[in-house]
């Protein structure tokens, strides 16, 4: 079975261009800068909450980076498997409360916004939330892959952990569990392999402890 190869080809603001990859340094001073009231965190997050479709490319990749710099690693103690086809086993409404709990600490975090909006869903009377979650999650999925690459080492997509890898190639019609997984550290982040019938993809995990 051929997997469906691709690159991103949208242009892509400063912090994340085609000559630079993510500088989590950089953009937390970005984001601590109270005087810089377009992308100073606090601000952002309350306005990706309620209008994120206007937010720029630039100030999603910094909600999104940021919070990897604000929380260091993340832990899920709730369920987001690889495997969202197993979704359905988990109780909607107490996925619900821990996940838009853990939300406030990470507003971008994709793999939260998809799984809640399948969540939202799956309730009675959820589909107005469903469909916000699902217009987030395609904000930021979009915005963090701009001008990036599955098979271009140089460009990769990056990702603040190993769910959110595993979240949006399923989300683009690729499989990871049928696919061979290997990891190696290169420049400091994990590159993960996914390979099948020889093709192969990429991405590139910011968070070390994700693995």
């Amino acid at each position: 079975m051929k997997i469906f190869l691709f690159t991103f080809i949208l242009c892509l603001p400063f912090i994340c261009n085609a000559q630079m990859n993510v500088n989590l340094e950089r953009i937390e001073t970005l984001a601590k800068d109270s005087t810089n009231s377009d992308f100073y965190y606090p601000i952002l997050k309350e306005k990706f909450k309620s209008e994120p479709e206007k937010l720029s490319s630039h100030q999603i990749q910094t909600l999104y980076y940021q919070s990897l710099n604000e929380l260091g690693s993340f832990n899920y103690s709730i369920k987001t498997s690889a495997a969202y086809a197993d979704f359905k086993e988990v109780k909607f409404k107490k996925f619900i409360i821990d996940a838009e709990a853990k939300l406030e600490q990470m507003p971008t975090n994709i793999s939260l916004l998809f799984l809640l909006s399948l969540a939202y869903g799956e309730i009675k009377d959820g589909t107005s939330k469903a469909n916000n979650y699902a217009k987030k999650f395609k904000i930021v999925s979009e915005a963090i892959a701009q001008n990036k690459s599955l098979t271009n080492k140089d460009y990769l997509i990056e990702l603040n952990c190993i769910t959110d890898e595993y979240i949006l190639m399923q989300t683009m019609g690729i499989d990871p569990s049928k696919m061979k997984r290997t990891s190696v550290i290169e420049n400091g982040h994990y590159i993960d392999t996914f390979e099948l019938n020889r093709e192969k993809i990429y991405f590139k995990i910011l968070n070390k402890l994700s693995l």
